[in-house]
């Protein structure tokens, strides 16, 4: 036979594990598709008889090589198979980048991640290609959690979104380099920046990555995106993606949780609103009466607003005054959350992120004071309910002055997230 041909003969094999193992359960629709027949396994113990049968014929021995090792690549337990054969690979032929890549994603299963960030280096070496660039976003970034200094893993993150942003530049149309650049930016916001435009830049880039995914059975570009929209509090946007997350992957209960969790926290937030605290008419009104006497700690020299003064956004120079009237506690993926009365005995709900678990002990009665307060007027819907309110959204929780003493630092506590683990 042939070199060539037994070469087709390989590669056609390959692909079919390789498709088995990508073979979706929903098409985009969210239609279930049919279920493959056989397992991953046996289809890769069939493969490697032909690799056997097939040996002495393959004359491109490094060609052999990369394709033994891209087919036990697919499965965890051929893994140690797959370093052997593609480490021979790219020692044969050290100008294959297809193998150089293939190489990194083997070191990455075997969670050497130092060793798979050479050998995309190495095949980027070769080739500026979108697998190489993508893949050390993912690697990358996966270093950087590690790095002691926040100085460090910013460094590192900035790389991981530079490597995904000249992914994404190659070829506009793919649908993984798009999400891993989503990642990139989400990291980026939790791990550091907490800047509000990461945020949207992620959602951008998610939403990129699900117009050019042909299948919908990816649900963690729905997951990662749901999560950054409940975390800018885009209420609406964040349930319907979860939603989404739960139809496409419909086993998992992290979607589901969380999904639920979120509409738990906005009815029981619609629970508390407009019944002034639950309290008896005699001891609101004393409540607010109380507030005739302000303490705003170091913020005296600012102007005292109201309520019903707040206008859409950052309400800079100002300090906004009042009493806790109730509070909601959640887990930690949730902001500490509160309703908050002026001396108007109008009622704003207050959102505190980054607040340490040691330090969420507002209780009712509480004189609270927000400087520079960031506004919101709250309109969201999903299916038959509506979630509408007027809200304040703190993310220094040390700017605080509870009791006229400003919180310490010590009660601080940035939120941590990671994406869900990238499957090449």
């Amino acid at each position: 036979m042939k070199t060539l041909e037994t070469i087709d003969k390989l590669v056609e094999t390959v692909e079919k594990v390789t498709s088995f193992k990508k073979c979706p359960r929903y098409d985009r629709h969210g239609n279930e598709l049919p279920p493959s027949t056989g397992s991953l396994e046996e289809l890769i113990e069939s493969g490697e008889t032909q690799f056997l049968q097939l040996a002495d014929a393959a004359e491109d021995k490094a060609k052999y090589f990369f394709l033994l090792g891209k087919m036990y690549n697919c499965c965890s337990k051929f893994r140690t198979k797959a370093l052997e054969a593609l480490c021979k690979a790219v020692k044969l032929d050290p100008d294959a980048i297809e193998a150089w890549n293939e190489l990194g994603e083997c070191y990455w299963y075997h969670l050497n991640f130092e060793m798979a960030r050479q050998c995309f280096e190495r095949a980027l070496a070769k080739s500026e290609n979108k697998i190489s660039l993508r893949n050390l976003s993912v690697v990358v970034r996966k270093l950087g959690l590690s790095m002691p200094t926040d100085l460090e893993k910013n460094k590192y993150f900035e790389d991981a979104a530079d490597f995904a942003k000249r992914s994404v530049k190659i070829d506009p149309t793919d649908g993984v380099s798009w999400s891993i650049l989503g990642n990139a930016y989400l990291s980026l916001f939790f791990g550091i920046s907490s800047e509000y435009q990461h945020a949207l830049q992620a959602i951008a880039a998610y939403k990129q990555a699900e117009k050019n995914l042909e299948v919908i059975d990816n649900f963690e570009i729905f997951y990662n995106k749901g999560i950054v929209l409940k975390y800018i509090e885009h209420y609406s946007d964040a349930l319907n993606t979860l939603l989404k997350t739960i139809e496409s992957e419909k086993t998992w209960d992290l979607s589901f949780n969380t999904y639920n969790s979120l509409l738990q926290y906005l009815d029981l937030i619609m629970s508390y609103i407009g019944h002034k605290g639950r309290l008896k008419p005699k001891k609101f009104y004393a409540m607010i009466k109380g507030l005739n006497t302000v303490k705003v700690g170091p913020y005296s020299k600012f102007k005292l607003i109201f309520i019903n003064s707040l206008v859409d956004g950052v309400n800079k120079n100002s300090v906004l005054f009042g009493k806790v009237l109730w509070s909601v506690q959640m887990d930690c993926s949730f902001p500490f959350s509160f309703g908050l009365v002026d001396a108007n005995g109008d009622e704003v709900v207050i959102t505190v992120f980054n607040l340490s678990i040691a330090h969420r002990f507002f209780i009712i009665g509480d004189s609270v004071a927000i400087p520079n307060p960031w506004f919101e007027d709250v309109d969201a819907s999903h299916k038959d309910k509506c979630y509408k309110f007027r809200k304040v959204r703190v993310e220094n929780p040390t700017e605080l002055v509870v009791n006229d003493k400003q919180l310490p630092d010590s009660c601080f506590a940035k939120v941590k997230f990671d994406t869900l683990p990238m499957q090449f």
